[in-house]
């Protein structure tokens, strides 16, 4: 395995690190007291955890092996490549986790969504049907292509944006 590889895998699991202990913290600490997750500012942490891993890795390609030089397209590919490794890391630990998830909620919201359909007059082909598409969205396929989309765009825009912080300026002599 090339170094450049082996660059972008570290940060790739630095990040994945991060994130669920940010996640873990996150879930273990009373934040009723606050209004919940949702309300706090707690909640965006883990979504810097990529910003800071995708430029820590450009930066140690850059110093370490391009000799503290680096063009726009290897900058982006370089979070690019980490972007896509983490994003397979989060995808499989939700396959994984899948299982203990708290996922009460999502059924409480299903069954009162059913009442309220009830409620509004549909009739019940109707209601199960829009059930049966709730659940197909809720469903552990679609939110492992969700969380894996997710993050990848999230990445390539975070690749994009530092890859311009580090593209060296052409100055005139």
């Amino acid at each position: 395995m090339t170094k450049g590889i082996q660059l972008e895998i570290k940060y790739s699991i630095i990040t994945f690190i991060g994130v669920i202990a940010v996640y873990t913290f996150l879930h273990f600490f009373p934040f009723e007291e606050f209004g919940g997750l949702v309300n706090s500012s707690w909640g965006f942490l883990p979504l810097l955890i990529p910003c800071f891993t995708i430029a820590l890795g450009i930066r140690e390609r850059k110093n370490k092996l391009l000799d503290g030089e680096i063009d726009f397209g290897r900058a982006f590919a370089t979070g690019l490549i980490i972007s896509i490794f983490y994003a397979t890391l989060v995808t499989i630990a939700l396959a994984v986790a899948w299982p203990w998830l708290e996922l009460a909620a999502t059924e409480q919201m299903i069954e009162s969504e059913r009442a309220r359909l009830a409620e509004g007059g549909h009739p019940p082909e109707e209601v199960d049907e829009l059930i049966r598409q709730i659940k197909g969205v809720t469903s552990l396929p679609m939110q492992m292509m969700q969380t894996f989309m997710s993050n990848l765009i999230a990445g390539m825009l975070i690749s994009l944006v530092v890859a311009f912080g580090f593209k060296r300026p052409e100055y005139p002599e």
